[in-house]
């Protein structure tokens, strides 16, 4: 496992290096110029500004070319350095730390529970084909496929927030204050509508791929001569199909854990918090061109790393499949 994890790890470098230079290359061609959102808005000489202008571009290294300016920046990530947000006037790191561990908290308990729940609802659904619960849940998956994430999210600040009172409607400010238990606490239920937002998004789709695979799995031939043999029902269920249509699943939730950081910017919009998504969206329409490229790394990054968990899911969920 150790080797073959170096192996995809070493394979990845130069898929990184060609993301890197695409996502450098559109950020220079965005329109817009970082260099004067630097400057102080009262500087009105035109000689002081163009001063001003000649000393941050050679601080930053913008005055060099642009293979010389995307090598510096290549030099500067991988030591940690991720540039000079223009936006917020203070590093990058520091800008989106807290946000950063805001967004993976969030997203990682959304991810949990809607897959344990997917596993439970999608094999009891495909056993009880036809039933209520497979009826009900099959309602159920379809309207939160259809509905819209903000549609969601207002309609649960409206039920939870505003009527009952059980949640705030926002997460600004979650744990601020606060230590150790008292902090998580507070942060949990300042979180609470954002993790059930996310969490009816993320499990709608994936109950009916557990569902559809275990459907799949369940009218096999070796499942039916499982049961000839005179095996439990949950010998059958847990031992021979659900591991089988695992196989499927492992696919559209490794896929889905990328997508779950990509897609937060609209929750974390809705409810208020301080997230790398909706920091994403202040910096494109800010033309904050250092964070936008630290952030799309992240999200690529965090892409070809939801395929490497993929390759292993296959291999943990079927024996045939070897890592090598």
């Amino acid at each position: 496992m150790f080797k073959y994890l170096v192996r995809r790890m070493a394979s990845l470098v130069p898929v990184i290096i060609m993301i890197s230079i695409l996502l450098f290359s559109l950020v220079k061609i965005m329109p817009g110029d970082p260099i004067k959102g630097m400057i102080n808005p009262n500087i009105k000489d035109p000689v002081l500004y163009q001063e001003t202008y000649k000393r941050i571009e050679a601080q930053f290294g913008m005055d060099k070319s642009l293979p010389e300016q995307y090598i510096r920046w290549v030099g500067r990530t991988v030591s940690g350095d991720l540039g000079y947000s223009t936006k917020y006037n203070k590093p990058v790191i520091d800008v989106i730390a807290k946000p950063m561990k805001n967004t993976v908290v969030l997203n990682l308990i959304s991810f949990v529970i809607s897959f344990v729940i997917s596993i439970f609802v999608g094999i009891y659904s495909a056993v009880k084909r036809g039933g209520w619960f497979d009826k009900i849940w099959q309602v159920i998956s379809l309207v939160g496929m259809s509905l819209p994430v903000v549609l969601i999210g207002l309609m649960l600040i409206y039920i939870f927030a505003g009527k009952l009172k059980w949640f705030p409607s926002s997460g600004a400010g979650a744990g601020q204050g606060k230590v150790g238990l008292a902090y998580a606490l507070d942060w949990l239920n300042s979180m609470a509508l954002p993790i059930f937002a996310i969490t009816i998004g993320s499990f709608a789709s994936i109950i009916r791929y557990v569902r559809n695979a275990m459907i799949d799995v369940l009218s096999s031939d070796y499942i039916r001569t499982a049961r000839a043999k005179g095996l439990s029902n949950k010998v059958v269920i847990y031992s021979h199909a659900f591991r089988n249509a695992l196989i499927p699943v492992v696919t559209i939730v490794a896929g889905s854990l990328a997508g779950l950081f990509s897609g937060a910017a609209i929750t974390e919009s809705i409810f208020s918090i301080d997230g790398i998504g909706k920091i994403l969206v202040e910096a494109v329409t800010n033309r904050d061109f250092m964070m936008v490229l630290a952030l799309n790394m992240f999200f690529a990054s965090l892409s070809l790393i939801a395929n490497i968990i993929m390759d292993i899911g296959y291999a943990l969920v079927d024996p045939r499949v070897k890592l090598d």
